[in-house]
């Protein structure tokens, strides 16, 4: 039987028809000298899994040693073009080279481009606000979920990022300011660059923000006053926000509490289309079509897992929320006859053959005379450590052979 190989992926999209996975942190063999490399591993679904995932399978698309590109951690975003299918992802924290060093707090991404003939494709690094020495993306507990998952307006070709940094004292008043920072990259130069100034939010009018997501060519977001809850939303205009928050428009959200209970201020958002997805953290789901808020689910059966994040919702026939844990997937069907139901399977897994013998992809490719190339050097290492420890013992036998007969 072959031997599998768990995954535990970083982030997940979707084109609409299958749902995209990737893992950055995949363990390579043990060199001599104990230090353990990466590989990046991107996989994806069959086309149109059942909503109850009973049908679920993975293929690789593409493996890489990540020899020339960054490398990335936790936590990161991502996106796959639904025509193109380049995968891009943007981590928090991230090096330029591989070695003994720890990551740091300093965003920067990569992307796989697949070839338009389906040969394969290549790896590509993702800069992040060049000449600038700061990318606001706030890694505080109290901002953990105030970050966005990339997204390509309907009128621009670029992708978008957003990320908010709560509490932020106005000098100019004695409230303190919310700060949306905006990012775009224009997929030609793959550049990601933030917009010189924030949006300001204002905690006073909306409530201190929860959560931000895009969806329908809008940043949504969630917040909370003393006595209620809000869904408001602010378009975007060309690959920006609107400028001025009259806009936005906010929906009374105080029925949560009586589902989610004491959950009802840790919701997460995700979009379906032009709708809007919300998860308590106890489990309750909602769905907001634009103008009326409905529940999809009040069970509260996963509550004892970790907490399931909205990672993403599949479109189809019948719609349904994909969500992950540390070992297993979950779904939910958002219509159908199993509608607010959950179900669950094991984790993905991959063979281990996968991560052997890789042909190259581009600047970071896994490819096989690279990974051959490390075996060798690793060979040659152990022969140079014997000859010289040889050369040493006999050295000192024959040294103190003279000793004695001298």
């Amino acid at each position: 039987m072959a031997s599998l190989v768990a995954l535990k992926p970083g982030c997940y999209a979707t084109d609409g028809t299958s749902i995209y996975a990737l893992d950055l942190r995949v363990p390579q063999k043990t060199s001599f000298f104990g230090y353990s490399d990466f590989y990046y591993v991107l996989v994806k679904s069959n086309p149109n899994p059942s909503p109850d995932l009973s049908d679920i399978s993975w293929s690789v698309v593409s493996v890489t040693n990540g020899d020339g590109l960054n490398i990335l951690g936790s936590p990161s975003v991502c996106y796959i073009h639904p025509t193109t299918k380049a995968f891009s992802v943007l981590s928090l924290w991230s090096k330029v080279t591989k070695g003994f060093e720890s990551l740091k707090e300093s965003v920067r991404g990569v992307q796989y481009q697949p070839k338009a003939d389906g040969g394969g494709g290549i790896w590509a690094n993702i800069t992040v606000s060049p000449g600038s020495p700061l990318f606001e993306w706030d890694s505080s507990i109290a901002s953990q979920y105030s970050n966005t998952e990339l997204y390509k307006p309907k009128d621009s070709d670029s992708i978008m990022f957003a990320t908010a940094n709560p509490h932020v004292e106005n000098p100019n008043s004695a409230k303190s300011d919310t700060k949306l920072w905006i990012a775009s990259m224009d997929p030609s130069d793959l550049i990601m660059k933030q917009k010189p100034s924030p949006w300001l939010y204002d905690p006073a009018l909306y409530g201190d923000l929860i959560y931000i997501t895009f969806a329908d060519n809008a940043l949504y977001f969630y917040a909370r006053t003393f006595s209620n809850f809000t869904l408001g939303a602010v378009p975007i205009s060309g690959d920006t926000l609107a400028s001025s928050p009259s806009v936005v428009s906010t929906f009374d959200t105080k029925n949560y509490q009586k589902i989610c209970g004491t959950f009802s201020t840790d919701m997460t958002i995700t979009p379906l289309g032009a709708n809007i997805v919300l998860q308590c953290r106890g489990g309750p789901v909602f769905l907001f079509d634009g103008k009326n808020i409905s529940n999809v689910s009040t069970s509260t059966e996963i509550s004892k897992q970790s907490f399931l994040s909205p990672i993403l919702t599949m479109p189809g026939t019948v719609p349904f929320l994909f969500s992950a844990a540390t070992d297993s997937l979950y779904s939910l069907p958002i219509s159908g006859p199993n509608t607010g139901k959950w179900f669950n399977t094991k984790m993905i897994t991959i063979p281990a053959s996968a991560l052997e013998n890789l042909t190259p992809s581009g600047p970071g490719a896994g490819s096989s005379s690279s990974s051959k190339s490390g075996v060798i050097i690793g060979v040659v290492c152990a022969v140079l450590v014997l000859v010289i420890g040889g050369i040493g013992y006999f050295w000192y036998r024959k040294r103190s052979a003279q000793i004695k007969t001298g």
